[in-house]
C-alpha cells in the first residue's frame, strides 16, 4: 500500500469516526426527546387526574352540574391523552392499558355515584356514595401512580439513552482511537525504520563506500525512494569509477607536465629551473655544514658541425647517451642539468678546495675519452668548461652560474677541451661587453658612428687609385672605441646588417659627391661583414644603394674576410659572383691571418688581396714576415690577383714591397684615416702625385 492510501485510510477513519459520533449524538437526541415527550405526557395525565379529582370534590360537593362538566372535560381529556401516547415502550404500554382500565373503572364508578341523588339521605345511600368514592379516589390514585410510573419510565429512559450514548460513543471512539493509534504506530515505525535506513546508507555514502543499499520491501512512495537511491548509488559508481579513471589520468599528465616543468624533454636531466632551485638548496646547506660548492658551466665544442653534418637525430642521441654517462659518472649527492642545445651545468658538492674540484673535473673529462658509436659513426668530441666555487666566487646561484658561464668562455677562448676557473677580470670584461652592446644599439640613431678613408697608393705611379672606407665610433662617454671592439660586439647580436647597410650608403653618397666635383679617386673600399655576404637580400641591397646614390658600380669594391668566406664557401662564391656580374671588384681582406685556402683562393671571384698589416708592420726586422708577403705577393701574380699591402707606415716597407712588385700599399706612410672632408683636400692637393714616393 502507498504511503499516501496508509495516509488517506486515516482520514477516512476520522471522518467515519465524526459520522458516527454524530448519528450516535443524532440518536441519543431523538431518543431524550421521545423521552422528554413521554415524561411530559405522564405529568398531563397527572394534571388530567387532578381534574377529575376536583371533579369528584365537586360531585361531593353536591354540585352536580358542575361536577359533569368537569369530569366529561377530564374524562376526554384523558381519553385523548391515552390514545394519544407516543412510541409506547412493552412497559409503557401495560401501564396505559391499566391506566385505561382505571380510567374506565372511574367512568362506571362515576356514573353509580352521579346517579345518587345528592340529597338522599339515607344510610345505605350514604354510605354508598361514600364507598364509590373512595373507589374513585382508588381508581385516582392508581392512574396517578401509572402516571408517575410513566414519568419515571420516561425518566429513566432519558438517563439510559444519554449513559448508553456517552458509553458506546467513549468505547466507540476508544476503539477507533486504538485502532489509529497503533496504525499511526505501525506506519510511524514504518516511516521511521526507512528513513533511519536512508540516513544511515547517504552517510555510509559520503565516507565513500559508495556499495551501500537500502532494501525497503513495498510499493510506496519511501520503497521508490530506495529504488531511486540504489539507482544514484550505482550512478555514482559509474561515475566515480569514471572521475578515478580521470584523476588517475590527470594525474599522471599532471607529474609528467611536472616532470617536463622541471626536466630536459630529450635527456631526461634536470633543467636550468630544476637545477637553481636544487643549487639554492645546496648552497644552505653548505653554508649551514661550512662546506664549499663548485658549479661547472660546460658547452659541448663545435657541437653544430655534428648536427649540420650528419643530422640532428644523430647529435639527439649523443646527448643522450653523454646523460647517460654523467649519470653513472657522477656522485649521488652531484648532479648535471642541461639548459641548452649542447650546455649543461653540474653540481658538484662537497669541494673544500680547488685541488677537490679538479679531481671533480679530471673525472668529467674521462667522460670523453672513450668515443660514442651512433649509427655506424664513430664520434669523439671534447667540451669546454668553466669552474665558479662558493664562496670564493659567489653566494647567489646566479652569480655563481654566471661567473662559470663566463670562464668557460675563456676556456673556449684558449683553444677549447680544457676548463677554466674564474676569477673577476672574467666578469668585468664581461660588463664591459655588455655595456658596450647596450651602447652600440643607439649609436647609429645618436650618429655617434662616422665614416673615414684611407688613401690606396699605386707603388708604381705614386698616385691615388683607390680608397678604404672606415666605420668609427665616438661614445660621448668612452670616446673613441676601436673597430676591433665595437665590430664583433655588433656581428653577434646581429647590428652588423643596418650598420654595414649605412656605412655602404654613406660611402656611395660620399663617392658621388666627390665623382660630381671631378675628382678621380679609383674606387671606394667598403668592408662587408661575413654575415651580410650570407644574407638572402644582400645582393639586392647593394643594388638600391647604388641606384638611390647614383654611384656607379665600377667604382665600388667591397672586402671580406677569407674566415668568413671560408663558413659557407658554395654560398659565399655564389654571392660574390653575382656581386662581380654588377661591375663591382671583390677583395679578400686579412689574407694570410684566417684559413688562406688555396684551393677555394682559384675558385673565389675576387679582384684583389689584401696583405694583413700583421705582416708588414715588422719589415724588414723580421724575416719570416718578409718571406710570408713575398709569397703572397707571388701568389697573387700567378693568380692574377692584385695585392694591396696593409699598414705600410715607412720607407723601407714601401721600398721592399716596391722591390717586389707589389701593386698598391695603404698606410701612414701615405695618410691615416681622414673624414670626408679631410679626404676632399687631400684629392685636391695632391690628385696627381702622392709625393711620398722615394726613388730605390
Amino acid at each position: 500500500m502507498r504511503l499516501r492510501s496508509r495516509l488517506n485510510v486515516i482520514s477516512t477513519t476520522s471522518v467515519a469516526v465524526a459520522v458516527i459520533v454524530s448519528l450516535a449524538v443524532y440518536w441519543a437526541n431523538i431518543t431524550i426527546i421521545t423521552s422528554s415527550t413521554r415524561a411530559n405526557y405522564g405529568h398531563e395525565i397527572t394534571a388530567v387526574v387532578s381534574d377529575l379529582e376536583a371533579g369528584l370534590r365537586g360531585v361531593l360537593s353536591l354540585n352536580r352540574a358542575m361536577d359533569r362538566t368537569k369530569w366529561n372535560s377530564a374524562q376526554t381529556k384523558l381519553s385523548h391523552k391515552l390514545f394519544n401516547y407516543p412510541l409506547l415502550t412493552i412497559e409503557q404500554k401495560t401501564l396505559i392499558k391499566n391506566i385505561n382500565a382505571s380510567s374506565k373503572s372511574l367512568s362506571v364508578l362515576f356514573t353509580y355515584l352521579i346517579d345518587i341523588e345528592p340529597g338522599t339521605t339515607t344510610q345505605k345511600n350514604q354510605e354508598l356514595r361514600r364507598h364509590l368514592a373512595e373507589r374513585l379516589y382508588v381508581q385516582m390514585d392508581a392512574i396517578v401512580e401509572n402516571s408517575q410510573r410513566l414519568t419515571l419510565i420516561a425518566q429513566d429512559d432519558i438517563n439510559n439513552t444519554i449513559n448508553h450514548a456517552t458509553v458506546g460513543i467513549v468505547v466507540l471512539l476508544f476503539i477507533l482511537a486504538a485502532a489509529m493509534t497503533i496504525f499511526a504506530l505501525h506506519l510511524g515505525r514504518y516511516i521511521n525504520e526507512s528513513i533511519f535506513r536512508l540516513t544511515s546508507a547517504m552517510k555510509e555514502v559520503t565516507h565513500g563506500n559508495l556499495n551501500t543499499r537500502v532494501e525497503i520491501n513495498g510499493h510506496d512512495e519511501i520503497s521508490q525512494l530506495a529504488i531511486d537511491f540504489n539507482h544514484m548509488t550505482d550512478r555514482l559508481i559509474e561515475t566515480t569509477a569514471a572521475r578515478d579513471l580521470l584523476q588517475h589520468e590527470a594525474d599522471a599528465r599532471t607529474q609528467e607536465l611536472n616532470f617536463l616543468a622541471h626536466h630536459d624533454a630529450l635527456t631526461g636531466l634536470p633543467n636550468r629551473l630544476l637545477f637553481d632551485a636544487l643549487l639554492g638548496q645546496s648552497l644552505n646547506h653548505a653554508k649551514r655544514n661550512n662546506d664549499g660548492v663548485a658549479v661547472v658551466f660546460m658547452d659541448l665544442d663545435k657541437f653544430k658541425n655534428i648536427n649540420d653534418s650528419l643530422g640532428h637525430p644523430v647529435g639527439d642521441e649523443l646527448l643522450k647517451m653523454l646523460a647517460d654517462r654523467f649519470t653513472t659518472t657522477l656522485r649521488k649527492i652531484d648532479m648535471v642539468a642541461r639548459i641548452g642545445g649542447d650546455e649543461f651545468i653540474l653540481l658538484i658538492e662537497e669541494v673544500n678546495q680547488i685541488s677537490d674540484a679538479e679531481i671533480a673535473i679530471k673525472k668529467l673529462i674521462t667522460i670523453f675519452n672513450e668515443p660514442f658509436l651512433l649509427k655506424g659513426y664513430e664520434i669523439i668530441i671534447t667540451a669546454s668548461m668553466g669552474v665558479s666555487l662558493y664562496p670564493t666566487d659567489g653566494v647567489e646561484p646566479s652569480v655563481l652560474i654566471r661567473n662559470a658561464d663566463a670562464a668557460m668562455y675563456l676556456a673556449k677562448d684558449e683553444g677549447r677541451n680544457s676548463f677554466k676557473f674564474y676569477n673577476h677580470k672574467l666578469t668585468e670584461s664581461a660588463f664591459d661587453q655588455v655595456f658596450l652592446e647596450t651602447a652600440l644599439r643607439g649609436a647609429l640613431s645618436r650618429n655617434e658612428l662616422y665614416v673615414e678613408y684611407q688613401p690606396q697608393v699605386s707603388i708604381e705611379q705614386g698616385r691615388v687609385i683607390g680608397m678604404e672606407a672606415l666605420l668609427r665610433w665616438n661614445h660621448p662617454e668612452l670616446g673613441f672605441v676601436s673597430p676591433s671592439i665595437f665590430i664583433p660586439i655588433a656581428e653577434a647580436n646581429g647590428l652588423i646588417h643596418d650598420i654595414g647597410a649605412w656605412v655602404l650608403l654613406e660611402s656611395c653618397k660620399q663617392g658621388r659627391v666627390w665623382l660630381d666635383k671631378g675628382l678621380n679617386f679609383g674606387r671606394i673600399s667598403v668592408n662587408i661583414s661575413g654575415l651580410q655576404i650570407m644574407k638572402a637580400g644582400f645582393i639586392k641591397e647593394v643594388s638600391d644603394v647604388l641606384v638611390l646614390t647614383g654611384f656607379p658600380s665600377e667604382n665600388l669594391e667591397l672586402e671580406v674576410t677569407e674566415g668568413a668566406i671560408m663558413q659557407n664557401t658554395e654560398r659565399a662564391i655564389q654571392q660574390l659572383e653575382a656581386l662581380r656580374s654588377m661591375g663591382i671588384l671583390l677583395a679578400i681582406d686579412d689574407f694570410g691571418t684566417g684559413y688562406s685556402s688555396l684551393s677555394y683562393l682559384k675558385k673565389l671571384p675576387v679582384h684583389r688581396l689584401k696583405i694583413d698589416r700583421s705582416f708588414i708592420m715588422d719589415i724588414p726586422q723580421n724575416k719570416d714576415d718578409m718571406v710570408i708577403a713575398e709569397a703572397v705577393i707571388a701568389l697573387g701574380d700567378a693568380l692574377d690577383l692584385i695585392v694591396v699591402a696593409e699598414g705600410v707606415e715607412n720607407e723601407e716597407q714601401f721600398r721592399f714591397l716596391k722591390a717586389r712588385d707589389c701593386p698598391v700599399a695603404q698606410g701612414y706612410l701615405f695618410s691615416k684615416a681622414i673624414d670626408a672632408e679631410a679626404m676632399t683636400e687631400y684629392l685636391q692637393v695632391d690628385q696627381v702625385k702622392v709625393g711620398l714616393i722615394r726613388e730605390s
